[in-house]
This record gives C-alpha cells, sequence and structure tokens, in this order.
C-alpha cells in the first residue's frame, strides 16, 4: 500500500462525494477505504480522517467499535470519544450548555408530549442519530414563530425539501 492516508468512506456509496472528487487530485498520498470493508489494513495508514461514513446511523455499535480498533493501529481523525459523542444530536445540548450558539432544539423520546411553542414555525424533525438528511421531516405552522437572528438562521421561508406535514413523534426538533 503506497497511499499514507485513508480517507474514510462507505461501501455503501456508489460514487464518491464531491468534495472527495475534489481532494484526491490534491493529496496524492490519500486513498478511499471503507470502514465497513474487513479487509482494510488499517495499520498501514498513518492517519485515517472520516468522511463519508453515513451509514453509521443504520450501524452505529458496529461503526464505534470499528473506530475504537482503529484508534488503536493508527491516528483516527476525530478522536473516538468525540466521534461517539457527535454521533448522537444530543451534543448539541452539550454546546448549548457552554455558550455555543446552535440550532434552537429540543429533544423528544418518541410519544413523549412536546410543548407547542417547540414545534411552532418552521421546524425540522429528525432522529438524534442521523447523518445529513436522511429521515427529515417539516413541520410548517400557518403562524410561524420568529426566526432568530443569528447569520445561519436568516432563512425566511423552509427549505425546498420541507413541505407541511402532520407532526410527528421524533427524537430531535430543530427549528429553522
Amino acid at each position: 500500500m503506497s497511499a499514507r492516508i485513508a480517507i474514510v468512506s462507505t461501501r455503501d456509496l456508489d460514487v464518491m462525494d464531491v468534495d472527495e472528487e475534489l481532494l484526491f487530485p490534491l493529496l496524492p498520498e490519500a486513498e478511499l477505504a471503507h470502514w465497513d470493508d474487513p479487509n482494510v489494513n488499517w495499520a498501514g495508514y498513518e492517519v485515517a480522517i472520516l468522511r463519508s461514513t453515513w451509514n453509521y446511523t443504520e450501524h452505529l455499535d458496529e461503526f464505534l467499535a470499528w473506530a475504537t480498533r482503529t484508534s488503536q493501529v493508527t491516528r483516527l481523525v476525530n478522536p473516538v470519544d468525540i466521534v461517539e459523542w457527535n454521533t448522537d444530536k444530543r451534543y448539541l445540548a452539550d454546546l448549548a450548555a457552554r455558550g455555543i450558539p446552535v440550532v434552537p432544539t429540543v429533544f423528544a423520546a418518541p410519544g413523549e408530549p412536546v410543548s407547542p411553542d417547540a414545534v411552532a414555525g418552521h421546524v425540522v424533525v429528525k432522529p438524534t442519530v442521523g447523518a445529513g438528511s436522511r429521515a427529515p421531516s417539516c413541520s410548517v405552522t400557518t403562524q410561524p414563530a420568529p426566526l432568530p437572528t443569528w447569520p445561519p438562521f436568516t432563512r425566511t421561508a423552509p427549505p425546498p425539501w420541507c413541505s407541511p406535514t402532520s407532526r410527528q413523534s421524533t427524537s430531535t426538533v430543530r427549528r429553522r
């Protein structure tokens, strides 16, 4: 193996992410490696950089076990404790508790009642363990709550993929 850097993805992707296509010409010492390929020799790399491991959400225990094993034979970016913490969106509550601005978020177990204020306006409903835009649903009420003014939240309308839907039980409600 001549590559010193593993750009970590999953076998479930048919094609590379666009940003990875841009990265590889600039990093000739890197190659794509799949976290879920048991034949990869992770000790052969100086570093393994997590990039497009999108299926970890369906295989969380296996993914975290892989991350732990891999971190023992090469440098994993990011450290395992950070990877584990970041796999569940409840990390947003930890950041907020430290005074770091985050998307206003309410966490609720399926079937748990949620305050009407928490789901007023433009909201995105997502599982707490999820990647990208997998399994979100949206709700737009007729009386939208005012949007925060911090720059990432200046959207005045829901994103195009968000159409009015009925309220669903969820794990995470994120106001848009």
